[in-house]
């Protein structure tokens, strides 16, 4: 297949959350939806700033980066009900606010490569 490049700002990917079960984890996943950014951005965000970083600053924080990269999910984030979630900025903090689910979106980011 021919790489195709886009002009498109966003794109999917998989996101695998362990969620606690009485006997372990359960993994459950939903697709993604995330900016995407340039490389200097995207370095800036993960720990090149750091490098750079001015004396007194501080890093930038998870729900930081999550909040510049994360803009929604597909249909196959549901509710107790199975009836998708419509992506609000109620739901996507409600979302962010779930260290487990946090940190499975930036490790769903960080592995599709931006």
């Amino acid at each position: 297949m021919a790489f195709v490049l886009r002009k498109d700002d966003k794109f999917e990917f998989p996101v695998e959350v362990q969620v606690p079960t009485a006997t372990g984890f359960e993994t459950q996943s939903f697709v993604g939806v995330f900016r995407r950014l340039p490389t200097a951005d995207i370095q800036a965000l993960y720990g090149g700033a750091l490098q750079d970083q001015k004396p007194g600053s501080e890093p930038m924080s998870d729900l930081k980066i999550a909040n510049r990269v994360f803009v929604g999910w597909g249909d196959d984030l549901v509710d107790d009900n199975g009836k998708p979630v419509p992506v609000t900025n109620a739901h996507i903090k409600r979302l962010l606010d779930d260290p487990t689910t946090l940190s499975a979106i930036l490790r769903a980011h960080v592995k599709a490569g931006h």
